[in-house]
């Protein structure tokens, strides 16, 4: 999280312009393992946490998701070639 922090800081100037363009964030969750991982449940912390983020930035500000789309893509752990292949074609 800390890395999008960064992005988000440097790109302020750019997040700051009156007409945005909604870029899309990806979120890629490796090693996911739908038997041991709630889906939902960590894309709930994960939008909590870049919600905090963003807030700390930009505070009275837009809100993130006037320009950004974020999607979240789960991949299984490359051990698991057959699954693996199939949700990254």
């Amino acid at each position: 999280m800390a890395l999008l922090k960064v992005i988000f800081s440097v790109n302020k100037k750019i997040v700051g312009s009156k007409n945005p363009t909604k870029k899309t964030l990806v979120i890629v969750l490796r090693d996911f393992n739908e038997k041991r991982n709630n889906l939902q449940n960590i894309i709930q912390k994960f939008s909590k946490a870049i919600k905090e983020d963003w807030a700390e930035i930009m505070p009275d500000g837009p809100q993130i998701s006037d320009y950004f789309n974020i999607e979240y893509v789960p991949l299984p752990h490359c051990d698991l070639e057959e699954k693996f292949i199939e949700k990254v074609s």
